[in-house]
């Protein structure tokens, strides 16, 4: 009687009845990979946690049309979410995003004030040079030189150019990349804020290269050192 019972099951398709082992095996292999899902449930709560703290304190001053984008973008990416390596996904197939998508995000400190020692490996001494310097995504008025000679471009920071130059800046910003469909696109745009703007006028030239150093540092690597 089992044997026509398998034999029936194999020429209309049918499916065994799973084996009371089998079915716990299942059960257990979920139980398994939850743990995962509330890691990654947590880095989310972490992007959103910090966009509304940012859009209420540090962020608040931005114009209006700069915070509308930044929400715009955040709940793309929070319904689009990290992209996955897998099968049909072919930009991001063979690519582990686990590394990023398994850590809680923290916003970093942009108000340190490391001494020139603290930045002897990075080579970003005062100099007269032009250049832009970035600790931890906040422009360093201390470390850069963004003036120019040249008539017709100027070298400056994005946060500082939002309100003098927020015409101008609403025609590019977040118009170039889409972020309505790239995640990280998306979580760069969410908490768009400051960079290097570099602004030349038609038929301006610039001979020498205008150098940008964006260097990560932690509080606990200053007071060490």
């Amino acid at each position: 009687m089992r044997r026509r019972t398998r034999n029936c099951n194999r020429i209309y398709g049918l499916r065994p009845r799973l084996k009371p082992t089998t079915a716990l095996w299942r059960f257990d292999r979920l139980k398994r990979q939850r743990p995962m899902d509330q890691k990654l449930d947590a880095t989310m709560a972490s992007y959103r946690t910090n966009h509304a703290t940012l859009e209420h304190t540090d962020l608040s001053k931005d114009p209006g049309w700069t915070r509308d984008l930044r929400a715009a973008a955040l709940g793309s990416f929070l319904s689009t979410g990290f992209p996955t390596a897998r099968r049909g996904n072919e930009e991001w197939k063979y690519t582990n995003v686990e590394p990023i998508s398994s850590i809680v995000f923290q916003y970093p400190d942009g108000n340190l004030n490391p001494k020139s020692k603290d930045l002897n490996s990075f080579n970003l001494q005062e100099s007269n040079s032009t250049r832009l310097v970035f600790l931890n995504g906040s422009f360093s008025d201390r470390f850069s030189s963004p003036s120019l000679a040249n008539v017709g471009i100027s070298v400056s920071s994005l946060a500082n150019s939002l309100q003098s130059q927020t015409t101008m800046l609403q025609k590019y910003l977040g118009q170039l990349a889409d972020y309505s469909t790239e995640s990280f696109t998306a979580l760069n745009t969410a908490f768009l804020h400051d960079g290097a703007l570099v602004h030349l006028a038609e038929g301006s030239k610039q001979d020498t290269p205008i150098p940008v150093s964006y260097t990560h540092l932690t509080l606990t690597k200053i007071l060490l050192e």
